[in-house]
């Protein structure tokens, strides 16, 4: 279940924050790492490119997550970014 922080940024019931960064980018942010990954907003959807995701750790250190991992906080972001009304396509 997500909460609507504003029109561009929302939070899950499990604490995370899916937000946009900017016009080809949007954030993961949870109490162990931050995310940032690829996107492309077009007028219908909202291209998400998961070969793009980069996690890094609270001091700035890259992550190498687990394919496990790399697929919940994508998974995450996609659920985010439908919340914020968006329809999205994986790419």
């Amino acid at each position: 279940m997500f909460r609507i922080l504003n029109p561009q940024k929302v939070q899950h019931s499990n604490g995370y924050i899916v937000q946009v960064a900017d016009r080809y980018a949007v954030e993961y942010i949870d109490e162990n790492c931050n995310a940032r990954i690829d996107v492309d907003f077009g007028a219908i959807d909202v291209g998400v490119y998961l070969h793009s995701l980069v996690a890094k750790d609270r001091n700035g250190a890259e992550i190498n997550l687990s394919s496990a991992e790399r697929d919940k906080i994508f998974e995450s972001i996609v659920s985010g970014l439908e919340a914020m009304g968006g329809q999205v396509e994986r790419l």
